[in-house]
């Protein structure tokens, strides 16, 4: 239980000065997001260092080969892609653009700013989950119950989001607890397939992000 509070407290304090913090002082995804981006590396940093212990255990699992960073590489390429295609055939209304910075949702920009600040955000939110995965492992957890415990706490773990975006966060909240039910196999039962887990997540805000701008 200690472990969990600690790993809710390195979780949550990086998004909470991310949110209090440096949204206000204009370095949010509709700002100058270097700052924003360099924070989440280095949050990543730190809390990799805390969670050295289970980010270094080691378990069996499907070995895929070079396919996962394959895909990684793939992904990175097709996000290149994805912004520059919206850039130019789906670009943003005015009345859009002041609605979504309203709400912070800057999945909808799908550009440069954007990534400054998403991909290293990205990295601490997988480095968290692979390290809560791997402790449900040493805590003798697998199958249904280790991908159930992690939808608990990984779904909980985004009921803040309520305090600043309202109803705009409950897809976040309920796309977050059912994608642990394919992060966890990703992450638990193949070798490097952390690598699948970021792709998947970060092609999941393309494609919301390209939703959101071609039905807005």
């Amino acid at each position: 239980m200690r472990w969990v509070l600690l790993w809710g407290a390195v979780w949550l304090l990086p998004f909470g000065v991310f949110q209090i913090v440096l949204i206000p002082q204009g370095y949010g995804m509709f700002g100058s997001g270097w700052l924003s981006g360099l924070w989440f590396a280095l949050c990543t940093l730190v809390g990799a260092g805390i969670m050295r212990r289970e980010l270094g255990f080691t378990v069996e699992g499907k070995d895929l080969g070079v396919l996962p960073p394959v895909v990684l590489g793939l992904s990175l390429a097709l996000m290149i892609g994805t912004s520059l295609a919206v850039a130019r055939g789906l670009p943003i209304s005015a009345e859009s653009w002041v609605k979504f910075e309203a709400l912070q949702l800057g999945m909808i920009r799908l550009d440069l700013n954007y990534f400054v600040v998403k991909l290293p955000e990205l990295c601490f939110q997988q480095a968290l989950m692979f390290a809560l995965v791997r402790r449900l492992q040493i805590a003798g957890l697998g199958g249904a119950r280790l991908i159930g415990l992690f939808a608990l706490l990984f779904g909980g773990i985004h009921l803040p989001l309520i305090a600043f975006k309202g109803l705009a966060a409950v897809p976040f909240i309920v796309a977050a607890t059912g994608a642990t039910t394919l992060f966890v196999p990703l992450i638990a039962w193949i070798r490097r397939g952390v690598c699948l887990s970021f792709s998947l997540h970060l092609c999941a805000y393309l494609v919301a992000g390209s939703i959101l701008r071609a039905t807005s």
